[in-house]
């Protein structure tokens, strides 16, 4: 899935999500259900609703989360801030 999308009808699928859980196992998703970007349809046909794509979508914003984790200078301890 090249994007964020609900599934408004249709059967189950088998989603592989391992890009975003690192499960190993294939996910059911029914309707009224999301799939995320990164995900790959293993089994099954349904049609879906894109809500996100690009940045905006739940692997983007996680990616964005990341990438600040890397840039931003670490915490200080807490002797450090005491002056010891």
């Amino acid at each position: 899935m090249p994007a964020d999308a609900r599934l408004p009808d249709g059967d189950p699928v088998e989603v592989d999500q391992s890009a975003l859980t690192g499960e190993s196992f294939p996910a059911t998703r029914k309707f009224g259900e999301a799939v995320f970007s990164a995900s790959i349809i293993r089994q099954g046909e349904i049609g879906a609703l894109v809500y996100a794509t690009g940045a905006n979508t739940y692997f983007g914003k996680t990616a964005e989360l990341v990438q600040e984790a890397q840039t931003s200078e670490p915490p200080r301890r807490r002797t450090e801030l005491q002056g010891s």
